[in-house]
């Protein structure tokens, strides 16, 4: 018999639903972040879930005045705000994913190493 442990092959969970932002910035797919992040099934879907809730409650306080200044201006969601002419016409939106992807994952990773954490950082971690 073997004493081989298969690391990676057990079934992936589910991911959680798409989480509800407020009316002005988009909502969030917990399957995107997890696909685009290289998340690992090792964090478990409530707790991505409730660092992405953290993560887009922190950017909206965060922006709540940029906000309210794009309202004023009449635009309803961030897809109405014009973009530089020099840039994309999803501009905004992809910063905005960028920042909450990103703050999210550094959440994520104060708690749990992933591959690359060096020898050094995995036995401080």
């Amino acid at each position: 018999m073997s004493d081989l442990i298969s690391y990676g092959t057990s079934e992936e969970p589910d991911a959680p639903a798409v989480l509800t932002n407020s009316t002005f910035w988009p909502n969030i797919d917990p399957a995107d972040f997890l696909a685009v992040e290289r998340i690992d099934s090792s964090i478990t879907p409530p707790r991505v879930a409730a660092a992405l809730r953290i993560a887009m409650t922190d950017l909206n306080r965060q922006l709540a005045n940029w906000q309210a200044s794009q309202e004023n201006n009449g635009a309803a969601t961030i897809d109405d705000v014009s973009p530089p002419s020099w840039s994309t016409a999803d501009h905004y939106t992809l910063l905005y994913t960028r920042a909450l992807y990103a703050t999210a994952r550094a959440s994520l990773y104060e708690r749990y190493l992933d591959h690359s954490a060096t020898t050094a950082g995995d036995k401080t971690g």
